[in-house]
């Protein structure tokens, strides 16, 4: 006798992380998405994270991402974020030195991307995503999340319902 048995899980699907941050606020667009991110005043004069910014943190952790934008020259490198950065892309600021004069200008990251790679970034609002590997930053929008990465999170109850519909089904109506 054989018993063969079959499990189930799920895994993220190839999406922007934008798309993917999208759904785990469930916001309705990328402003909305903004909005819930947005740091709130902490009641001594600063800024702290928001609760939505950190679970959107937390659950984007140790995912593999790759950059995807015109000009990239990291094509194809995976990174793994470490967390997002409580800031934008027009808050951050990054260092570059000028190989021809041998200066060093300090710009923030939207303006880096426009002048090196032509690229506006629509979603400069959004936080900033930290790799593991050191003094990796890259805005949102411009990372998609590489495929077959399992989820270890609970499910809502409309993914839990379809999880168990699946499951659920006949192996010829599976084969099918």
């Amino acid at each position: 006798v054989v018993n063969v048995d079959v499990s189930n899980t799920c895994f993220w699907s190839r999406i922007s992380l934008t798309g993917a941050a999208m759904e785990i606020c469930e916001a309705r667009d990328h402003q909305h998405l903004s909005h819930l991110l947005k740091p709130k005043a902490d009641g001594y004069g600063g800024v702290t994270e928001s609760e939505l910014f950190q679970e959107v943190s937390r659950r984007l952790r140790k995912l593999v991402v790759a950059p995807f934008y015109g000009g990239c020259p990291v094509l194809g490198v995976r990174f793994t974020v470490k967390g997002l950065i409580n800031g934008n892309a027009r808050q951050y600021m990054i260092d570059i030195k000028d190989k021809a004069t041998g200066k060093t200008n300090r710009m923030s990251v939207e303006q880096y991307f426009k002048r090196k790679y032509d690229l506006t970034l629509n979603d400069w609002a959004l936080p900033m995503v930290e790799m593991t590997k050191k003094d990796v930053v890259y805005p949102m929008e411009v990372l998609t999340i590489q495929g077959l990465q399992r989820y270890p999170f609970k499910l809502n109850e409309w993914q839990t319902a379809s999880m168990i519909k699946y499951a659920a089904s006949r192996p010829a109506e599976r084969l099918e």
